[in-house]
């Protein structure tokens, strides 16, 4: 597992040697992790975050937005580097905001 800094806020988590299941499952722990910590704010305001072909990504799957208990918003989802298909260069990407998702 190696995390990568791509600029200020973009952060990826590179998955060595794990399969769609094992993402699957890491996924479902960080979210059950901020919904057992009783994080419950007010909704943010709606934003694009991932958006296709930014970033040095040609798709973006299966978003999670949590929120912290001090009010950080982290989006964490899928990024596929070359296509939109479940094989080959898949990033699980972070991004975060400390202002309620206006930046």
């Amino acid at each position: 597992m190696r995390f990568i800094l791509h600029r200020p806020g973009l952060y990826s988590l590179k998955l060595l040697q794990m399969n769609n299941t094992h993402r699957s499952l890491l996924a479902a722990g960080i979210i059950a992790a901020a919904f057992l910590s009783g994080a419950n704010a007010a909704e943010p305001p709606r934003q694009d975050v991932f958006i296709a072909g930014q970033d040095g990504y040609h798709t973006y799957r299966i978003p999670s937005l949590i929120t912290t208990t001090n009010g950080t918003l982290l989006a964490f989802c899928e990024g596929r580097k070359t296509s939109r298909s479940d094989t080959g260069d898949i990033d699980l990407l972070l991004k975060r905001s400390t202002d309620g998702g206006k930046t």
